[in-house]
């Protein structure tokens, strides 16, 4: 019988594998608004609990449109704490 770490590491290798097969994102009104904070010298972060962040962001297309990312490769304490909302990774 698989233990529950057996499990998460093969849920992760699908969602992976989900995500490769995305394709880039179309400009919608929440990725214009954000193009907007930007030329306006507005930073923008992105907070999330998913490792995958980088790489979900990365595959879609929009990596670029932000100034920092806390996910859950740089925070320590999981969801509903708050600290990937604190958490900054580059500014």
């Amino acid at each position: 019988m698989r233990d529950k770490q057996e499990y998460a590491a093969l849920k992760n290798s699908w969602y992976i594998d989900y995500i490769s097969k995305m394709i880039r994102m179309s400009t919608s009104g929440c990725l214009s608004f954000i193009r907007e904070l930007r030329n306006a010298n507005i930073r923008v972060a992105i907070g999330s609990a998913s490792k995958n962040t980088p790489m979900i962001l990365e595959r879609v297309g929009i990596r670029e449109l932000f100034d920092a990312i806390a996910d859950g490769n740089n925070v320590t304490e999981a969801k509903p704490n708050p600290e990937v909302l604190l958490r900054q990774q580059k500014w």
